[in-house]
């Protein structure tokens, strides 16, 4: 409770106290008693009056007060103020600068950002180019797998030749040994038969077939009409 509040209900306290006493008074006093009303309507003018003043010089007081003990109160808050701009102007100050600085940072970031950008920018098209090389180099390998495949498919085939034709070489050696084996048994009768009979010892063959009967003289050969042979043509006969 202020003194303002505490002012008045003393106020109506005595007030209260004078009403009470006076109507005992006049009640003891029946000849006063036709003044109870106007007595009354008295107390009632002055309890208005006296709470106006009461009232006012309350609010006297309190803009007294205000005055007085506001006002340091104004400064000291003002004081604070003053030291919070402060203090929030240098804080602003330090957050421009470091604005600023990250402004900077984000302007070299750009820089970077788009320098980046270029060397991706060249990357692709290199990958591109990778792309296309790679894939000519895959067409390349797979036209040389088809060929070799083929040339595999060409030697299997050849493989096979080659076998059946080295067993027909092998029979045509067999063969062959027959057909030498006769041709000499032929040649040599058909040259004991042509040369025995004229006491002739040795024969001989020409390039062209012809059996040639030869004789010895002194280590030399001689073969047909006195043809001189060489040692290493001419062959003994047993007749």
């Amino acid at each position: 409770m202020n003194l303002k509040d505490k002012i008045i209900y003393r106020l109506r306290d005595s007030v209260e106290a004078i009403r009470e006493n006076r109507m005992l008074r006049n009640l003891k006093h029946t000849k006063f008693g036709t003044l109870i009303r106007e007595d009354r309507k008295v107390l009632s003018v002055l309890l208005v009056i006296m709470f106006l003043g009461v009232i006012a010089a309350g609010s006297l007081t309190g803009h007294v007060i205000l005055t007085e003990g506001g006002v340091n109160e104004i400064k000291n808050n003002l004081s604070i103020t003053e030291a919070t701009l402060d203090t929030c102007q240098n804080h602003l100050l330090d957050c421009n600068y470091e604005k600023t600085g990250l402004s900077n940072q984000i302007t070299s970031l750009n820089g970077q950002v788009g320098s980046l950008n270029e060397q991706i920018s060249s990357l692709n098209s290199n990958l591109g180019l990778c792309n296309s090389e790679k894939d000519s180099y895959n067409l390349q390998f797979q036209n040389c797998t088809n060929e070799k495949n083929i040339v595999a498919s060409d030697l299997d085939f050849c493989e096979e030749d080659r076998s059946l034709i080295v067993d027909n070489l092998d029979d045509c050696k067999y063969e062959l040994d027959d057909y030498e084996m006769d041709y000499e048994m032929i040649k040599t009768n058909f040259a004991k038969d042509k040369c025995c009979p004229d006491d002739y010892k040795y024969y001989t063959v020409t390039q062209d077939g012809w059996v040639l009967c030869c004789y010895e003289h002194d280590g030399d050969y001689f073969c047909g009409a006195g043809e001189e042979t060489d040692e290493d043509d001419v062959e003994e006969l047993d007749c």
